[in-house]
């Protein structure tokens, strides 16, 4: 049915080969992700989405945090300011 020749197949794995560690990783990830069913990839692709908007709220939460204290701060600084000034 198919041709396959083994020259091309061990050139192909001697470059695989020679990749490191990560990008190994990398293409074997990219390769696995090709083969994976549509409702695999619908899932997967849901839960990497509600972790993003779920940092999306942790950040907004910290910089809602920031603002405040920065008030708070401004605050105390200008009644120090006033107390001291007098």
């Amino acid at each position: 049915m198919f041709n396959i020749n083994p020259k091309i197949v061990k050139e192909n794995k001697d470059k695989i080969n020679k990749l490191d560690v990560k990008k190994r990783k990398e293409l074997e990830a990219s390769l696995g992700w090709l083969f994976l069913t549509d409702n695999i990839k619908k899932r997967t692709r849901e839960k990497i989405q509600q972790i993003m908007k779920n940092n999306d709220k942790y950040t907004v939460l910290l910089a809602l945090l920031g603002v405040i204290t920065n008030i708070i701060a401004s605050s105390i600084y200008i009644t120090f300011e006033q107390s001291s000034g007098k």
